[in-house]
């Protein structure tokens, strides 16, 4: 092994099932270095046909998907990509936006559907196969929940946000937008905790930057952000001007290359996409409560224009930046397309006409050791209900 290079260190590694490549973390000081490297490309959530509703996790990094989609006479499919050894996931619909609500550091947080809810109950590493299940949502009265999953480097805790909206009418019989708030921080020991109630009215899953989550409430077109360390909302205090009142216009928070974004689209007009930067060059938004946005501005970071776009405009929905700086775009969650702003190009990656996988849902994500053990929480892995059922069969 010490005369091999790298790139072939890591190929037999990739090889070693989970438990195994833990252990040769330990060997040496250059082995742990070498599995330390975080291989980053994208986590897809995948129907293998429109009539299952059994889905399946692959993952990509970015060189593989675009190599594969490049190739004479190969067809792109799920096929191509790298099955993760992890049970199916059941879905309650045709939908699959929001089901992996999010990731960070090569944790992933699912919605399971249960009472006709969506609720952010499962925890999973695919590459360790370890996994946690919270405690569901009870005593609920029907309703929809909105949910988050992020990560704070200052205090350095994993949280789970859970927003429950119960379908209730005034006495006029006019909608009610409340929800009610809770929190679970991994590792605590304390379950969910109850921090209160909202008013703010969100469509979509929260997106992390900076330590915060962020929500687009439509209503009152503003940005809501959930600070992880205080845990408390704020609106934020600026907005990048494509909010114009137009009925048409559609909006998405979006995170990429680990800035907000904001995406804007109307008929017959170029997406864009607003980035939110900090002025001074720093990413630090935990400064004084009223002064931590202060030197924060948006600016416009890419225009796809509207020739380019071969179908509807609300369809294009951004999704992932590349290592070249490339959007990846997905439409009707089943075809991707990849903007290039230096060729102003718009070139089909996986097409509807070459997809076999139905439905998908596709999110940044880094593949990581991390181990639910070191973060305190009581873990199953699937690796070792599998040791354990093997050794059952050998004892019969």
């Amino acid at each position: 092994m010490e005369n091999l290079n790298d790139d072939m260190r890591l190929e037999i590694f990739s090889r070693l099932p989970p438990l195994q490549l833990l252990k040769c973390k330990l060997v040496c000081k250059n082995w742990e270095n070498l599995l330390s490297l975080q291989k980053v490309g994208l986590l897809f959530l995948i129907e293998p046909s429109l009539r299952d509703r059994n889905l399946q996790l692959h993952f990509g990094d970015y060189e593989e998907i675009f190599s594969m989609s490049r190739s004479s006479g190969e067809e792109f499919t799920y096929q191509n990509l790298t099955k993760i050894n992890h049970p199916a996931i059941n879905k309650r619909s045709c939908v699959l936006v929001d089901m992996m609500i999010g990731a960070c550091n090569g944790l992933v947080c699912f919605c399971i559907p249960h009472n006709k809810i969506d609720d952010p109950v499962y925890i999973c590493n695919p590459i360790t196969t370890e996994y946690i299940n919270l405690p569901r949502l009870l005593n609920h009265k029907n309703g929809y929940v909105k949910s988050g999953f992020g990560y704070h480097p200052l205090i350095d805790k994993y949280k789970v946000i859970r927003i429950h909206y119960p379908r209730s009418h005034d006495s006029q019989g006019v909608p009610i937008t409340l929800g009610s708030v809770e929190v679970y921080t991994l590792g605590s020991g304390t379950g969910w905790r109850s921090i209160g109630e909202v008013t703010y009215d969100f469509s979509r899953s929260g997106v992390l930057a900076n330590g915060s989550l962020y929500w687009l409430d439509y209503k009152q077109k503003r940005i809501v952000a959930f600070d992880l360390a205080d845990e408390e909302f704020r609106w934020l205090p600026t907005l990048p001007p494509c909010f114009n009142g137009n009925k048409k216009a559609t909006y998405h928070v979006k995170v990429l290359g680990g800035d907000l974004c904001l995406v804007h689209s109307e008929p017959y007009e170029p997406i864009d996409i607003w980035s939110f930067k900090n002025k001074e060059k720093k990413t630090d938004v935990h400064g004084d409560k009223e002064e931590r946005y202060q030197s924060w501005s948006w600016s416009l970071e890419f225009r796809i224009p509207c020739s380019l776009l071969h179908t509807k405009h609300y369809l294009y929905e951004p999704f992932a930046l590349t290592k070249k700086h490339q959007v990846l775009l997905w439409i009707h969650d089943s075809a991707i397309y990849c903007y290039d702003k230096k060729t102003e190009s718009l070139n089909e990656v996986v097409g509807e006409d070459q997809n076999r996988m139905g439905l998908f849902q596709g999110i940044p994500h880094m593949n990581s050791l991390i181990s639910m053990k070191a973060l305190g929480e009581k873990f199953k892995s699937r690796t070792h209900q599998k040791k354990e059922k093997k050794n059952r069969e050998r004892i019969r």
